[in-house]
């Protein structure tokens, strides 16, 4: 399976290559009205204002360790939510498509890391371990929208 791996401080994650909407420079954040711990701001991208999520709160950084990260990877709307429900991870620096053996991934939790309510599980790849977040429960979190 191609996946995106994206390199935070707080440490790495990997996001299907299917759920990217686009990756864009770092843009000027601007506050958000969700009362949700692990958003970083927005940003507006075409004619959305898209919540950008931190990608070191999600993999069990602190949310501050992303204050200097360089691109934001808009993801398209996960299952249950509206089509308008776009968000994003930030990324320290560029993020790179790999490929992920499936006898590397752990769902189990004998890899996992991060926050436990927002990670799925983990896979090795590239020489280390990364987190595969839960974007559906994220993007629930986010939107107030209750997922399968």
């Amino acid at each position: 399976m191609q996946a995106l791996l994206i390199e935070n401080p707080g440490g790495n994650m990997l996001i299907p290559v299917s759920l990217v909407a686009q990756i864009v420079s770092k843009e000027q954040l601007q506050p958000t009205v969700r009362n949700v711990p692990f958003l970083l701001g927005e940003i507006p991208w075409r004619e959305f204002q898209v919540p950008i999520v931190s990608g070191s709160a999600i993999t069990g950084g602190l949310a501050r360790a992303d204050e200097a990260f360089q691109r934001s990877v808009i993801l398209w709307p996960m299952k249950g939510g509206k089509t308008t429900d776009f968000f994003a991870v930030s990324s320290h620096d560029a993020p790179k498509v790999v490929n992920v053996e499936p006898d590397t991934a752990d769902a189990t939790g004998e890899l996992a890391i991060g926050d436990k309510n927002l990670v799925l599980g983990a896979a090795t790849t590239m020489g280390s371990v990364a987190a595969i977040p839960d974007l559906n429960r994220i993007s629930s979190l986010i939107f107030g929208r209750l997922v399968d």
